[in-house]
């Protein structure tokens, strides 16, 4: 607990911007496998942007995925059963418009199914999916991308790639994961005011 409060105030302290992810504890061996991989893909994503995630799991999270100057709060839940209006073949979906409850929802019959099979390959796919899905919350809104993490659905090329090295934001991507960490709470002014996007 000390060494997790300590690496926050050390990025805070430093100026880089936090992303903390709250995940739920997980019954599952194969999941929990799967979902150590993926904490380590997103970790690798953000880092390359300049973000530092810290991982809250088991941990009693905020009421809401929260935003504070430096540091944005996100809150995971799992979901059982069928996700109305959702792809089939998703692992997980964001809800950047939510203030209250959770803003990123694990599909867990369709993870345990996956991760069951090859807990390995499914870790870096949830890698992806979940580092795509943070990129949807950081960025507020519910938008897709031609190229890169973002895009809308990934090609078999795309996913035979990530298995090299995790798929990375576009240009746009990262400015618009970035920019909200610009705000400064006493002015509500971005320090990327009057720049051209």
């Amino acid at each position: 607990m000390h060494l997790l409060f300590g690496l926050l105030m050390a990025a805070a302290a430093a100026g880089q911007p936090v992303a903390e992810i709250f995940l739920p504890n997980m019954n599952d061996h194969g999941v929990n496998r799967a979902l150590g991989l993926a904490r380590g893909v997103v970790e690798d994503v953000y880092a390359d942007i300049g973000v530092q995630v810290v991982w809250r799991i088991g941990n009693t999270p905020p009421s809401g995925c929260e935003k504070k100057p430096g540091r944005r709060q996100i809150v995971f839940d799992l979901k059982f059963g069928i996700a109305k209006g959702r792809n089939p073949d998703a692992l997980a979906f964001a809800q950047p418009y939510l203030h209250e409850g959770s803003c990123v929802t694990l599909l867990m019959d369709r993870l345990h199914e996956e991760a069951a099979r090859n807990p390995d390959t499914t870790g870096i796919l949830l890698g992806n999916v979940l580092a795509h899905e943070i990129g949807h919350v950081l960025q507020g809104i519910e938008r897709h991308s031609e190229t890169g993490l973002m895009k809308a659905r990934w090609s078999a090329r795309d996913i035979r790639e990530m298995w090299r090295t995790p798929l990375r934001f576009s240009d746009i991507d990262v400015e618009l994961v970035l920019e909200p960490f610009r705000v400064f709470p006493s002015q509500g002014i971005s320090q990327g005011a009057g720049r051209a996007h």
